[in-house]
């Protein structure tokens, strides 16, 4: 919690995309004889997944050995981002707040811990090549809010033809530490499960509160949401006033 290669050779793709956020770095290995390799480093781990891959349009699939150690942050589906002679592969359920990213003025050569780099970790001109719906909020912010809160789930009034996909981050704007993630989701509307990261904080979050794209995504707000979609609250949200 990570655009299309401007000119696809045969094989396509071919290189290393990385990324290196604080103590944490996360490469992905593309082999010409349709092999990958993923390794994730950090200050207790040190996983290699490897495997096989494919393109199917812009999209890169990664089917990785079973028996394998898996980064639980990876993902086995990656859009291709395209960006002035850069590529970048996005999990999916990132890439509102990848948009969100450079909508605000963020141009690739800062790391985002959503996004894996292959190119020269400079500023990038112009806009990178998202697909629709992504592509819309390039130019403005996705507005969406909580229809209906009951427990530890939220109502969400935006779905699948806003961007939204199961594991998308979002922010209650009220409160930074809230944490929502998506569960399931609908043409044009979500439902998400919600936590805070700051258990002794008073809780100001109710119905209609608007809510934001996470982005630039720590490790910890990463680990945080793979707890919510487990269904591992840490720490369990109390019911909102």
């Amino acid at each position: 919690m990570l655009p299309l290669l401007a000119c696809l050779a045969s094989p396509p793709l071919l290189g290393s995309y990385a990324v290196t956020y604080g103590t944490e770095r996360r490469s992905l290995e593309i082999g010409a004889d349709r092999s990958f390799k993923y390794r994730s480093r950090g200050c207790f781990h040190n996983d290699l997944t490897t495997g096989r891959y494919r393109i199917d349009g812009d999209t890169l699939f990664l089917s990785p050995r079973p028996n394998d150690e898996r980064d639980e942050f990876a993902t086995d589906r990656y859009r291709i981002v395209a960006w002035n002679g850069a590529s970048f592969l996005v999990d999916e359920v990132d890439l509102l707040g990848f948009a969100e990213d450079v909508r605000t003025g963020w141009r690739g050569d800062e790391e985002s811990s959503n996004v894996l780099r292959f190119g020269p970790k400079e500023a990038r001109e112009g806009r990178p090549t998202l697909p629709l719906p992504w592509r819309k909020t390039l130019d403005r912010p996705l507005a969406l809010h909580a229809i209906r809160i009951q427990g530890g789930n939220v109502s969400v009034d935006a779905g699948v033809a806003e961007g939204l996909r199961v594991g998308t981050a979002l922010q209650a704007n009220v409160d930074g530490t809230i944490l929502l993630v998506v569960r399931s989701v609908r043409a044009h509307d979500a439902l998400a499960a919600w936590g805070t990261l700051d258990a002794e904080k008073p809780l100001h979050f109710t119905a209609g509160c608007p809510l934001s794209v996470a982005t630039k995504l720590a490790p910890v707000i990463r680990m945080f949401r793979n707890n919510l979609l487990r269904g591992g609250l840490v720490p369990k949200p109390k019911d909102p006033p």
